[in-house]
């Protein structure tokens, strides 16, 4: 078992004056001992002041250089920063949710605060060695594929189901009134306290004895019993990551009554007596009544349960690997580095680690420039008859912006090919996720009739043959990888649009793929990207109408080879006779 000496920084922790604030941080942390993780935490108390944060630079960089630290832990954005400030050892930051998604004011306005913690992590972000995040769309409001969305766990063995009576008899309240929840404090805007506080007027014109349990500071051990003692959770706020009362009331069988914010349709979906409702008084107080009126709890649990601190503390551990692999093989290269340079004997050709490191490299570069929503995406600096002259003056002066954004199948198609290699190579499983989110996005842009437009607008009359070959290049890449048979059928939709609309000319006792959806010359390269696809359909499948214009196509390749050896670029064009 690995044996990871961390340090924890962190804005959340338990004190004696709040034993409350962090203990969720502080269970995920002590759940990771028996998984060979030891830890020192330093709580930066920016409660209490902010210059809380600046002191805590100093004591990070004491740490680290006096205890030789594996790695850094950082929760929440701002403990990252004071975490980044060191160069010694990784970072790990977990965003917590208003860090990245921004902090709101009770009309649902973004404050200025909230402005400046969303471009903080998005920056931070990208200066880390990895980065975690509670939802998806903490992921997607950061940009950045490579974040690890693992929601925060929930202690199973703490938040259980217990009898409401017993729960009620130990708070002290009366077990034959109605208690909607409100586990926040109330001076927070952005849990909306005062929408509850309206719904539950509302509610209480039908349900007389209904009231609001609010608490906030109570001990973590405590907490169980307000959740048994309530009747339903309501969940109103502007901003969440992955809200961890709704998973803390599946685990205890609390109805819920939540808008739509963080992964709370996620966590919902398909359960009874849960609901997703408008952020609007009249909506939340119709579901608490219904739910009043039923009396019914929940079978949350069995879905709790993915969100267990074991399952959790895993998931952690091996972004922790992830991280430590990554280290070890700089430290590699940089011993190899100083060897080589101390023989003053250059390689003869780069070493493995070094072609990943730069593979690594571009793959970062690229993510971080080109890639949104699961397609690389930019301007095409080649030169058209049109703009020729511009167009090359640009590409030589840096400082021109190029003002068009286009997506292209046959990049998507290197892009997937290349995370697929990365994943196979390293085994981390954010190149996989990459890969499969580009196919998902390819997936989408396909037409019903199997084809993909082409991006460029002087052209846009026009069908490639290559943007079809790489769009079902992406699909039977994750076909191979996942089993998925959309994925599939999409790339057979793909092979009969080609044949049926793209098609092929004959030449010489074989024929050439179309370039365009219309003859516009015979490309060899064109015909052996489509054998190559052709066959991986055929493998897939074993069908054999994937292999009817298999051989066509090879004698027609093997009939325009040169006597050199060479293979011309195009043959028998009327506009390109000059690159025969």
């Amino acid at each position: 078992m690995p044996q990871y000496r961390i340090l924890v920084v962190t804005n959340l922790w338990p004190t004696s004056e709040d034993p409350s604030y962090g203990s969720a941080i502080r269970a995920q942390m002590e759940s990771l001992r028996p998984l060979g993780v030891e830890y020192d935490v330093l709580f930066l108390n920016g409660r209490e002041s902010l210059l809380n944060y600046v002191r805590g630079i100093g004591e990070v960089r004491r740490r680290v250089k006096a205890a030789n630290y594996d790695l850094i832990h950082a929760e929440f954005g701002l403990s990252g920063w004071v975490a980044r400030c060191q160069c010694r050892a990784p970072v790990v930051v977990k965003f917590m949710g208003d860090d990245v998604l921004g902090r709101f004011d009770t009309h649902g306005r973004l404050t200025a605060v909230g402005r400046i913690f969303q471009l903080s992590s998005f920056v931070l972000a990208r200066l880390i060695d990895a980065a975690i995040v509670m939802s998806e769309p903490m992921r997607q409001k950061l940009r950045l594929p490579t974040a690890h969305v693992i929601p925060t766990a929930v202690d199973l063995d703490l938040f259980r189901p217990i009898d409401r009576t017993e729960a009620c008899q130990s708070l002290r309240i009366d077990s034959a009134r109605k208690y909607v929840l409100f586990p926040y404090a109330t001076d927070r805007p952005a849990k909306r306290w005062d929408l509850v506080q309206e719904a539950v007027a509302t509610a209480r014109l039908e349900i007389p004895q209904l009231e609001i349990l609010q608490v906030a500071g109570a001990p973590r051990e405590r907490m169980p019993l307000y959740y048994n003692a309530a009747d339903v959770l309501v969940l109103a706020s502007e901003s969440e990551g992955s809200p961890n009362s709704i998973k803390e009331a599946l685990a205890t069988g609390l109805p819920i009554v939540s808008v739509e914010v963080g992964d709370a349709s996620e966590l919902l979906r398909g359960l009874d007596h849960c609901y997703l409702v408008p952020r609007a008084r009249t909506a939340i107080a119709e579901k608490v009544i219904e739910i009043c009126r039923e009396s019914q709890r929940t079978q949350g649990r069995v879905l709790a349960e993915q969100f267990s601190l074991s399952e959790r503390s895993r998931r952690v551990v091996e972004v922790y690997q992830q991280v430590m692999e990554r280290e070890r093989g700089r430290k590699r290269l940089n011993r190899a580095s100083l060897v080589s340079t101390a023989k003053k004997a250059p390689p003869s050709r780069p070493s493995p680690e070094q072609i990943l490191e730069r593979s690594e490299r571009l793959q970062t570069y690229l993510l971080r420039r080109h890639y949104a929503a699961g397609l690389l995406h930019g301007p095409d600096p080649g030169v058209r008859f049109q703009w020729r002259a511009w167009r090359f003056l640009k590409s030589a002066l840096s400082f021109i912006a190029w003002n068009d954004d286009y997506v292209f199948m046959q990049t998507q198609g290197n892009w997937a090919l290349a995370h697929w290699v990365l994943f196979d190579v390293t085994g981390q499983s954010c190149y996989r996720e990459i890969a499969l989110e580009t196919a998902e996005a390819v997936l989408s842009l396909q037409t019903a009739e199997g084809t993909w437009r082409y991006p460029l607008p002087e052209r846009r009359d026009l069908i490639a043959t290559l943007e079809n070959i790489w769009g079902a290049t992406v699909l039977l890449a994750a076909y191979h990888r996942t089993r998925e048979v959309r994925f599939l059928k999409a790339a057979e939709r793909a092979y009969d649009f080609i044949v049926g609309r793209i098609g092929f000319q004959e030449h010489q006792g074989g024929e050439a793929i179309n370039y365009f959806d219309r003859p516009r010359g015979k490309v060899p390269n064109n015909s052996v990207i489509a054998v190559w696809v052709f066959l991986r359909l055929w493998q897939a499948t074993g069908h054999a109408r994937f292999l009817e214009h298999v051989a066509p196509l090879l004698r027609f390749v093997a009939g325009v080879q040169l006597p050199s050896g060479e293979i011309p670029y195009v043959v028998e064009s009327p506009l390109e006779r000059g690159r025969e």
